[in-house]
């Protein structure tokens, strides 16, 4: 035998174009899910799956720490930038942007009720 017939020629799945894997892989979900006994995720089981990952991301005490310490030093960072007049008004978080939207609303229903 040379080393050319020893040579491993790609049969099955690893001969295929990705292509043809896809619609392969595509045709096996569309048949699952006409038999229904394909597995659809839904809200529950996506809060089930993050009950999993925060219990083992929370069991690092020290690393929990340090995500608190640097969202602390990020919002007093930027609250700082918003005074100087460094960062636009306009560039918050959506939620600065959502409660600014709120005080303005509650400002102006205020003022509607005091005009009454």
């Amino acid at each position: 035998m040379t080393d050319e017939t020893k040579a491993k020629s790609k049969r099955g799945f690893g001969g295929m174009s990705k292509e043809k894997r896809q619609a392969i892989a595509a045709m096996g979900g569309r048949k699952a899910h006409a038999l229904g006994v394909a597995h659809e995720f839904g809200p529950k089981d996506g809060r089930e799956a993050g009950a999993v990952g925060g219990r083992a991301v929370s069991k690092d005490r020290n690393h929990m720490a340090e995500i608190g310490r640097r969202g602390g030093l990020q919002r007093s960072a930027r609250a700082k930038a918003k005074e100087d007049g460094k960062m636009p008004k306009d560039k918050g978080s959506p939620k600065d942007a959502a409660l600014s939207k709120n005080a303005a609303s509650s400002k102006d229903t205020a003022s509607s009720k005091d005009a009454a």
